[in-house]
């Protein structure tokens, strides 16, 4: 029998550091296997360490840098080692909620954030709003000249998330541009409970709306002239605490 699924044979059932009360195989461990990660805070040295990695594959391309570092045979070799790998649906449930914890705390960290939209503009050699975002953001100034500034630059952040549009002219009201393909997993309904603790409305606009601008005006107009009790200064600066 292996170590690992051996009971615990600590004398005083000692728990697993992480806090999910689950007893550690060995009282000399400290942890459960894998469990670690759930306690690890990322440092300084780690989150440029990542971030020069994204950079660096936004400058020489994914493929190539997989063709510099991995030849023919070992790339077969990596693949018949992940085909015999058997994840369960728990597996990668439990992996992609540490993931995502780890991503939130970095996303928190306004040096991440800079180095990230560094990394980001210059692997699509602009700054500015893609094409969908462009008209929406003709739309909205059309509609309501000088209310609105693009922010999906990553100039301004809200609990470790980047809107689109924030409202410049002391309504706390931010627009989020959703892509048909890129999002069409997410819930609207989640980005709109994320901004809401801190005092911002949301709306959320599919791409596909852009195709009826009638529909599309009115929506836009029933978000922009609905009552807001909380106040802004009116300065797009990065919001970081919850409203009372």
């Amino acid at each position: 029998m292996s170590v690992f699924n051996k009971p615990s044979t600590s004398p005083v059932g000692k728990l697993c550091e992480c806090g999910c009360g689950q007893e550690v195989r060995l009282p000399v461990h400290r942890f459960l296997q894998g469990h670690w990660i759930r306690t690890y805070t990322p440092t300084e040295e780690h989150k440029a360490n990542i971030a020069r990695s994204i950079q660096e594959i936004c400058d020489a391309g994914l493929s190539n840098l997989t063709r510099t570092h991995n030849t023919p045979e070992q790339n077969r070799k990596i693949g018949v080692s992940n085909s015999r790998r058997i994840w369960t649906q728990k597996m990668r449930d439990r992996v992609g909620t540490w993931s995502s914890k780890a991503m939130k705390k970095l996303w928190k960290d306004p040096k991440f954030v800079y180095m990230m939209q560094q990394a980001r503009n210059k692997s699509m050699g602009k700054t500015g709003p893609n094409k969908p975002e462009t008209r929406l953001m003709n739309l909205i100034e059309g509609m309501f000249p000088g209310h609105y500034k693009y922010t999906g630059d990553f100039s301004f952040m809200i609990n470790g998330k980047n809107p689109d549009f924030v409202n410049i002219n002391g309504q706390k009201k931010c627009i989020e541009l959703y892509g048909n393909y890129w999002h069409r997993n997410d819930d609207p309904q989640d980005r709109i409970d994320i901004f809401k603790p801190y005092g911002w409305d949301t709306l959320v606009v599919w791409e596909r709306e852009l195709k009826d601008l009638e529909s599309l005006m009115a929506k836009l107009k029933q978000f922009h002239h609905k009552p807001k009790t909380s106040r802004f200064n009116g300065k797009a600066t990065n919001a970081t605490e919850k409203e009372d």
